[in-house]
């Protein structure tokens, strides 16, 4: 018996192992290969190449921050490079995971619990992404291991404790995890009271600070930080609106590449919810029969944390205006809800056949749906960016050709494309090239266009020459052969030295602090946005493209000081055009008047007329000052 056992432990083994190591196998190539998407390079440009300690936006994953400022010291900027933190999340999430199954009495149900937790496509992609989802997934898990740990061998603390600190970690990466914290920190506080100390409150307060010290440096981190974003409106989830999506949205995502039909994509949600609602019938079971031993106790735990997590972001909706998790913002779901199936599967005392084929059919189920979900070739959540390294390479190739390409050459893109393209003017030491405007292909002065262009416009020669075209996403790079000039229609100089020259919001023009005159306008934090310029254009008027270029005098007093110039086209208090000239590189910490302008294309009107807005708004900590606001509309004339 016992040398049967040492067989089938060695086979399992093997099996674990050579799953792991195909998973890793996967997403390492994806991580090679694929091109890097938008808000990865939004994470390289604006806190792998500056200070990962900003908060400017919710793209900052602080600890896979620092850690891809880390990588890129060590190795570089290449793809493969600024992911291998969420490669390392890959690692810890195999490993881990294969700790918590291989306490599984059946060896049918242990390899086929690992394929359950680790195949997941959905949650696969983030692991060769440079993105704080997929480490803080490996984090999960090895606080889910410790947890278990600690249920299972009558509440050792050290494993308490390293639950905690994996678990805190997994926060600072990302955010969403804070409710799964909070349900962690309440277990800890139950179990310590009820079964280590024996309801004993004297005994239990002298442990509490054991339990706390990590949890309040969390908060001393991370409360700050969610703070701000929530002042700057940028602590946000992706939401289709309601609590009741979250699940089923991250079931059609971890199915949506295989085609399924919708009543079968229905039968798997349906499904689902049937082992979550086992998981919840069960662990009342223990709870009924009495003192729940280590097993049952994890069981417990993990079914109490989805309904709490779907709680908490009602509450945090409620209070704070946040969206509720879809997608993305909801992936730590995947591993709870694989937890729960597995552990009402391992829950099954039986050892009959008909219960060993059922494991294997589940097992089989799992990686047929892998097989046809999975791909070497793009990110289901940033498909459009699939070409965008393809497309770059083709222009790195144009510009290496000496004397074909001009010094400070133009490109312009749709606005999702952009951080991408400038990440890969880095990557390729584009020297030559500017960074991309997001004004598409209304800016007619770009020497080069990365648009998305309808199939059936695919030979039309209206933006130039084709240098390289993508069926897959639509996409074409093209190579502008159009001559434009253009006749002044108005031009508009205010310089603050009067009311009424322009309409400053608030009015809080001040004296002494001038780059010409006696005046300037002090824009302060808070909106109102300061020195808004207002025009109507009617659709009778202009049919085709106007130019609009503005320039205005800039002074920072103070360090940390963020903000731009933004012009709009607006129809009844809707946008359908923006372009943002962000100056904080250029004016931080700034003791002298600086100029900063943007000049862009703007689109014909698709209604009736639209109005035409440009302000300076001030993100900063100090006062920042404007002079000299000069703007001129241009009509273009194309030779």
């Amino acid at each position: 018996m016992n040398e049967q056992r040492s067989i089938e432990d060695k086979l399992v083994i093997t099996l674990l192992c050579l799953t792991g190591v195909a998973i890793l196998c996967y997403t390492t190539y994806r991580a090679y290969a694929l091109s890097f998407t938008h808000d990865e390079s939004l994470t390289y440009l604006r806190y792998v190449r500056s200070s990962a300690f900003q908060t400017e936006d919710a793209n900052n994953h602080f600890l896979n921050s620092v850690l891809m400022k880390l990588s890129r010291w060590l190795f570089g900027i290449s793809e493969l490079a600024l992911r291998l933190p969420n490669l390392l999340g890959n690692v810890l999430f195999l490993v881990f995971s294969a700790r918590i199954v291989m306490t599984f009495r059946s060896a049918m149900l242990t390899v086929v619990a690992f394929w359950i937790i680790t195949l997941n496509p959905y949650l696969l992609e983030f692991f060769s992404l440079a993105r704080g989802y997929g480490l803080s997934m490996g984090l999960l898990m090895g606080s889910l291991f410790y947890t278990q740990v600690y249920l299972s061998n009558d509440q050792k603390k050290p494993a308490m404790i390293m639950s905690l600190l994996i678990g805190a970690l997994a926060v600072i990466t990302n955010y969403s995890l804070l409710n799964y914290y909070a349900a962690l920190c309440m277990l800890f506080f139950i179990c310590e009271y009820y079964y280590t100390c024996n309801k004993d409150i004297r005994l239990f307060l002298r442990g509490v600070p054991a339990i706390m010290i990590i949890p309040l440096l969390v908060l001393a981190f991370i409360i700050p930080r969610i703070l701000n974003l929530q002042k700057v409106g940028d602590f946000y989830f992706d939401s289709i609106g309601s609590w009741e999506a979250t699940i089923p949205a991250l079931v059609t995502a971890c199915v949506f590449e295989a085609g399924y039909p919708h009543s079968l994509q229905l039968t798997i949600k349906t499904m689902i919810l049937v082992f979550i609602g086992l998981g919840m019938v069960v662990s009342v079971w223990y709870l009924i029969r009495g003192r729940p031993d280590g097993e049952s106790r994890f069981l417990i735990f993990i079914v109490t944390i989805v309904p709490f997590c779907l709680a908490a972001s009602y509450v945090q909706n409620a209070l704070m205006g946040t969206n509720y998790p879809v997608g993305r913002t909801a992936l730590f779901y995947i591993p709870f809800i694989s937890v729960i199936i597995v552990l009402v599967l391992n829950s099954i005392k039986s050892k009959s056949k008909i219960i060993q084929l059922t494991f294997l059919l589940i097992g089989m189920l799992t990686i047929s749906n892998a097989g046809l979900t999975m791909n070497i070739s793009y990110t289901q959540t940033w498909r459009y960016d699939m070409n965008t390294k393809f497309a770059m390479e083709a222009l790195a190739e144009a510009g290496s050709k000496e004397g074909s390409l001009k010094f400070n050459t133009t490109i312009a893109s749709n606005w999702h494309f952009k951080p991408a393209i400038d990440y890969y003017r880095d990557k390729y030491n584009m020297h030559w090239l500017n960074k991309a405007r997001h004004t598409g292909a209304y800016n007619l002065f770009a020497d080069y266009y990365y648009i998305e262009v309808d199939t059936k416009d695919q030979e039309n020669s209206q933006w130039g020459a084709a240098v390289a075209a993508f069926p897959e996403t639509g996409t074409m790079l093209f190579d502008n052969k159009r001559n434009p000039k253009g006749v002044l229609l108005k031009e508009t100089v205010c310089d603050f030295e009067k009311e009424g020259e322009i309409s400053a919001y608030p009015n809080t023009y001040k004296k002494l602090v001038s780059y010409s005159g006696e005046t300037s306008n002090l824009v302060r934090l808070e909106p109102p946005y300061s020195a808004t310029y207002v025009d109507t254009f009617y659709k009778a008027e202009f049919s085709h493209p106007i130019i609009v270029s503005a320039k205005m005098m800039v002074y920072g007093m103070e360090s940390g000081f963020a903000g731009g110039m933004v012009m709009t086209c607006e129809h009844e208090e809707e946008f359908y055009f923006w372009e943002m000239c962000d100056v904080k590189t250029n004016l931080q910490e700034a003791k002298e008047w600086k100029p900063i302008d943007l000049s862009c294309t703007i689109p014909p009107p698709e209604s009736e007329y639209y109005i035409l807005k440009i302000f300076f708004f001030n993100h900063g900590t100090g006062d920042v000052y404007i002079d000299d606001f000069h703007i001129k509309i241009i009509d273009p004339i194309i030779e």
